[in-house]
């Protein structure tokens, strides 16, 4: 019977996938060996070998959580509490935006602030470009990797945007933040009164009640179908929504990097 060599493990030195060290180490990565084949190797040890890699990568990729729910379920509020809590950080499919719309030089200014006003959703490839931008400066710029993407996806277009361009990206779970209209309602009109949002007025809201109706409550259906989404009643005070929504995270280890 012929003999079966068994793959060699040895630690990782210098990078990961091409990354800094530096980097590896910063994110307290539990992966430390990679896989070495001898020059003669089974075909099950070769594919013990990709598995090996494979679970190395998924864990130096950045992680995102998506936070969905109606105008006024509260997603920009606890966002911010997830931050300071957990060391997440926070991109907001809106301010990113927002921003687009306000920069002068931006080709995609006016359309933005259209689509904005009307309630409607900004064509998937703008707001995924800035999403894609934004991750890859904060990974590079403080070595972060896990992320709050609120306001987005908002439809199925949205959605195989996603699956097709981010690609080495993982979709932790989904924060569901379950809000009657009547209460969004009277919360957005309440912030309208000093935001200076020209969507923050009862004609705009009520399109984009209609919007979040037809085309993001099934993009959640979808994902809690695949038992991806975690349901926080949103309706209560900040405080006591955001003693269930800590529930669906994990404090960091001392020193590492988000």
């Amino acid at each position: 019977m012929p003999t079966v060599l068994q793959p060699t493990l040895l630690p990782l030195q210098g990078s990961i996938l091409g990354r800094p060290a530096s980097r590896d180490a910063a994110r307290a990565v539990t992966v430390t060996t990679i896989c070495v084949a001898p020059r003669s190797l089974s075909l099950v040890a070769i594919v013990w070998c990709r598995s090996k890699l494979m679970a190395a990568a998924k864990q130096l990729a950045a992680q995102v959580v998506f936070v969905l729910g109606g105008p006024g379920a509260g997603k920009g509020t606890q966002c911010q509490r997830i931050v300071s809590e957990f060391g997440y950080v926070h991109l907001s499919a809106g301010d990113l935006l927002r921003a687009e719309q306000a920069d002068p030089k931006s080709e995609h200014g006016a359309l933005i602030k259209t689509c904005i006003k009307e309630g409607t959703i900004v064509p998937v490839e703008v707001t995924l470009a800035l999403i894609k931008n934004a991750i890859a400066n904060n990974m590079k710029s403080i070595g972060a990797f896990q992320f709050l993407i609120d306001g987005f996806p908002r439809n199925k277009d949205n959605l195989d945007g996603w699956n097709k361009v981010m690609t080495d990206v993982n979709v932790d779970f989904i924060l569901f933040l379950d809000c009657p209209e009547s209460v969004m309602e009277s919360r957005l009109l309440s912030r309208g009164q000093t935001s200076g949002r020209t969507d923050d007025n009862i004609e705009s809201i009520r399109k984009r009640f209609l919007t979040y109706q037809e085309q993001t409550k099934p993009i959640i259906d979808h994902f809690d179908a695949l038992g991806k989404v975690r349901r926080v009643i949103a309706s209560d005070p900040v405080d006591k929504v955001f003693q269930n929504v800590a529930k669906n995270f994990t404090k960091p280890a001392a020193g590492s990097k988000h």
